[in-house]
Formats: C-alpha cells, sequence, structure tokens
C-alpha cells in the first residue's frame, strides 16, 4: 500500500486525517486505504496503476469497515480487471469527482467519471521516466470541487476555484 490510515476507532480519536497531494504508482497493494477507521478526507491524489499483487483485489481507493470518509477530486487510474474506488462494511462514504480510467467499477456512486484517457504528459510507473501533469486539454484540467480542495498543488502551483482532478496542476 502507499498510504494507509488504520484502526484509528479503536482509540476514539475525534480528529480527522488529511491525505492530499499524493502520488501513489506502482505499489503491490492499494493507493489509499482506510481501515477501521473514522472521518478521512483524501483529496486530490493520484493514483497509477497499484496493486500489482495478484492476491489483493480491494481498489486503488478503499474504505472497509470505516465510517465518515471522503474520496474527491482523486484521479484514479487501475490495472484492468482491478477495482477503482471500493468500499465493504462502511457507513458515510462519499466519493465524488474522481476521475476513473480502468474496466473495474464498484459502485460505490456519486460523481465519478470514467474516462478512457486523462491526458497526462508521461504517465509511467517508472519514476524517473513519469510526469503526471495534464497536458492542455486534459478532461481533468478545472473538473474538481474546490470544497475541502487544498490551496496548491504538491509542487507548490495555486490551484483556482475550480481546481484540476489530481495530485498536479497543469
Amino acid at each position: 500500500n502507499c498510504i494507509i490510515i488504520d484502526y484509528n476507532k479503536e482509540f476514539n480519536y475525534q480528529g480527522s486525517f488529511l491525505i492530499s497531494n499524493n502520488i501513489c504508482t506502482n505499489n503491490g497493494g492499494r493507493g489509499i486505504h482506510v481501515f477501521h477507521s473514522s472521518n478521512v478526507l483524501a483529496i486530490n491524489n493520484t493514483l497509477y496503476k497499484n496493486l500489482t499483487h495478484p492476491e489483493i483485489q480491494d481498489g486503488e481507493l478503499t474504505a472497509l469497515e470505516s465510517n465518515n470518509i471522503v474520496f474527491r477530486n482523486n484521479l484514479v487510474w487501475s490495472i484492468d480487471g482491478k477495482r477503482d474506488i471500493h468500499q465493504w462494511r462502511s457507513t458515510g462514504v462519499v466519493a465524488e469527482n474522481n476521475y476513473i480510467v480502468g474496466d473495474k467499477r464498484d459502485g460505490v456512486g456519486g460523481n465519478n467519471p470514467l474516462i478512457a484517457n486523462p491526458q497526462l504528459r508521461n504517465p509511467n510507473v517508472n519514476p524517473s521516466a513519469n510526469d503526471f501533469r495534464p497536458n492542455a486539454g486534459s478532461p481533468l484540467i478545472g473538473a474538481g470541487s474546490p470544497k475541502d480542495a487544498p490551496s496548491r498543488d504538491m509542487r507548490g502551483v495555486a490551484r483556482s476555484n475550480t481546481p484540476t482532478i489530481g495530485a498536479l496542476e497543469s
């Protein structure tokens, strides 16, 4: 797994967790995994072809036995045959304005358009070769919700009132 929030319900933690402006790629496990936890916001992340281990099937974004989870403005690019966003025995999961690339939907609901090509500069699992910034004309640009969106992307570039989906502005 790239990012895990795990078992915070055991200690009755009342705060919240913010996961934003991350790029997760080529992990054996999930991109962002929330397990037995509450009050997590995963916003403006790029998840690219994780779940490389054949036994892990959950999804790039997962909420398992959790509550009050928000997945928003994430680019979720799954390996073919793997799920995009998955929840199991969770309540209060909001999944909206996530752009999905892949062939296996999980029915989480919300406004999560399926797109064939997000038009990134050079998506790649090789860290020395990848460039996850959207090209001009990408459907990701200006498609995000401003709600809870970070004011800057992971490089420090300012986001507009209609942010780009994913971790990087163009």
